[in-house]
């Protein structure tokens, strides 16, 4: 039985299908009535498109304009929280809510990017190994993807002529530890892509 309180609607642009569903929370006064409102799209190949927590374009800013550890670190990111008590080692400016603030600025360009604006934006360096690679658009712009081999990631986004500077087009990130690679797919409303071995 389908839910009488819930509105559903289904937008298609180009090769972009977008469902936005709402609800209206129930609230004793009239003043004080919340809509919730979740998205789902699905490019053909592409990003699959998620904002559970529902991103403002306040906190998009603040993230941009977080250029050190410190700002990284002062991020309001309590939906995220879960994430910091999995990030391990130790560095006196890069904290795990650092590291995590990191992670999500580097999403929200992310995000920016594949929406088609020229957002510009480059990660301040982290004294921590790579060990996993999200790429949410590669140079065939295939299907998002994560992998923990850095030749497959390799092969995705560099031109194959040099074989170390970024096609034109992609859009990926690597990171330390899978609790940062999350941060950065919940700052580019991606759900968390499929694992490529090969």
């Amino acid at each position: 039985m389908q839910d009488p309180e819930l509105e559903s609607v289904t937008f298609r642009i180009a090769n972009l299908e977008l469902t936005v569903t709402a609800r209206v929370l129930p609230n004793p006064t009239a003043s004080d009535r919340r809509v919730t409102v979740s998205a789902s799209s699905t490019p053909e190949g592409g990003v699959v498109f998620s904002d559970p927590y529902c991103i403002s374009e306040r906190l998009e800013n603040q993230a941009i304009a977080a250029s050190n550890a410190a700002a990284c670190a002062n991020l309001s990111l309590r939906s995220l929280s879960h994430l910091t008590s999995r990030l391990r080692g130790s560095d006196s400016e890069w904290s795990p809510a650092a590291r995590k603030g990191r992670a999500f600025r580097a999403g929200v360009i992310a995000r920016r990017q594949l929406d088609g604006l020229i957002q510009e934006g480059v990660s301040p360096g982290i004294p921590f190994r790579n060990s996993i690679y999200i790429v949410l658009r590669d140079r065939e712009h295939g299907a998002a993807f994560w992998t923990c081999s850095y030749a497959v990631y390799a092969r995705a986004v560099f031109e194959p002529e040099t074989g170390t500077r970024f096609a034109s087009g992609t859009i990926s990130h690597a990171f330390a530890s899978q609790a940062e690679a999350e941060a950065y797919c919940a700052g580019a409303r991606a759900q968390w892509p499929q694992e490529r071995r090969q």
